[in-house]
């Protein structure tokens, strides 16, 4: 399975190196202890023979723009550029017009990938129109002002649609990395997660598993939605079946289907989730948090952190 980097000058080490080495560990793990596994091989697709990131590491591209379509994964780093002129101004960038027009010139088939400003590189070449998509958190205004087309998760650290994958700031790389893998192989990206030491990271624990509901059922999609709406309110599942004219055993039944959870630990899971990333981007209590999203203290909340950061 070949997996390209499209880098061109500018672009964030951190993010680059984050993909690469993730992947790269995935191959050598593979071959140890799993042959079966498909084949993890790294393309660095750029228009020149070196590429320099924005702190001046130089990167030795193996292929060219022109042979992205051979990739079965596509995934573009962050830019680098650390604050919203600098985005745009690395948007209008020649080198990046030039990778918007390649990733536009692709066929379906493949997946698609970008993590942080490399998300605007998506949107960009329109691949993100019509489509859930994540970003880094301190752009959301901005990337809703410049593709209104495209839903912004902003809660979510990966999310997936449908061929295309988007994550969040900066060191999301990694968890976006970790998510390639288990399109190749689940055993092999928890494998991974434990090799590298990230197997705690909660964020991995909290997001990824979420992409796995089914996108094609129309009432699990109702659902989350709904869920996500009144997260600080009541929830009873007979309540919430009402609401999308459903029958809570429907409803149960669908959503067993499509996420292996019932809906009651579907939105525990998103409760949990929305509690991670207040913590994370906010200044507020974990009491004050447990309000917002529907508990009555945090020590509920607590209980069901530790729940949940367990098992990934």
């Amino acid at each position: 399975m070949l997996f390209a980097i499209v880098v061109a000058d500018g672009v964030f080490a951190s993010g680059f190196t984050l993909l690469h080495d993730t992947l790269s560990v995935a191959e050598v793990l593979r071959r140890t202890h799993d042959p079966a596994v498909p084949e993890i091989r790294v393309a660095i697709a750029g228009e020149q023979p070196i590429v320099r990131t924005g702190s001046g590491l130089a990167i030795l591209t193996t292929a060219r723009l022109d042979d992205l379509a051979g990739a079965d994964v596509v995934v573009v780093p962050a830019l680098g550029a650390l604050d919203e002129p600098g985005v745009l101004d690395a948007l209008d960038a020649p080198a990046t017009i030039r990778m918007v027009t390649a990733l536009a010139d692709l066929g379906s088939g493949g997946l698609v990938a970008g993590a942080c400003t490399g998300t605007f590189v998506l949107a960009e070449a329109g691949l993100l129109r019509g489509r859930r998509a994540t970003t880094s958190w301190w752009l959301n205004s901005v990337f809703v002002r410049r593709y209104p087309d495209t839903e912004l998760d902003a809660d979510r650290m990966v999310v997936k649609d449908k061929d295309v994958l988007t994550a969040g700031a900066a060191f999301a790389h990694i968890d976006l990395a970790l998510t390639l893998v288990r399109s190749v192989s689940v055993e092999l990206a928890d494998r991974v997660a434990r090799h590298l030491l990230i197997d705690e990271r909660a964020t991995q624990s909290m997001y990824v598993p979420l992409d796995h509901v089914g996108r094609d059922d129309q009432l699990v999609r109702l659902f989350e939605q709904h869920v996500r709406a009144n997260l600080a309110a009541p929830l009873p599942i007979t309540t919430v079946a009402r609401e999308l004219a459903t029958t809570p055993r429907t409803l149960e039944r669908r959503v067993r289907a499509a996420a292996n959870m019932t809906p009651l630990e579907l939105i525990q899971r998103i409760r949990a989730e929305r509690a991670e990333h207040l913590l994370a981007t906010t200044e507020q209590s974990i009491d004050q948090i447990a309000l917002d999203i529907g508990y009555r203290n945090g020590s509920t909340l607590r209980a069901l952190l530790r729940k949940y950061r367990r098992k990934p």
